[in-house]
């Protein structure tokens, strides 16, 4: 079976975002980052103050291509996206603090 234009136009744009990702790491990260703040702007206040350049700078400062799975997340979870509170992990080093034990009710 033979793809549509539109299946073709929709792989080509899901090959250019994962070279692009793996090109381009950070901004990936940063995208996250964004959409991650909108979340929790509305349920915390929590803001980002984060342009791709810091997310960039932060990137190299942290040698995060030496990372195995890098992991970018706040070093204090209370206060909002900044370069200072912000790092790249190792994502098996990452807990998350939100992450709770839920009850399964057996």
């Amino acid at each position: 079976m033979e793809l549509t234009k539109e299946e073709r136009e929709a792989v080509t744009q899901l090959e250019k975002s994962f070279a692009i990702r793996a090109k381009f790491p950070w901004i990936a990260s940063w995208i996250y980052t964004r959409q991650r703040c909108e979340n929790l702007e509305a349920k915390i206040g929590a803001e980002c103050r984060l342009t791709v350049e810091d997310v960039k700078a932060i990137w190299e400062r942290d040698k995060a291509v030496d990372i195995i799975s890098p992991v970018f997340t706040r070093i204090d979870p209370g206060k909002h996206f900044t370069m200072d509170n912000c790092h790249f992990v190792a994502k098996a080093a990452y807990k998350s603090p939100s992450t709770k034990r839920r009850w399964r009710g057996y």
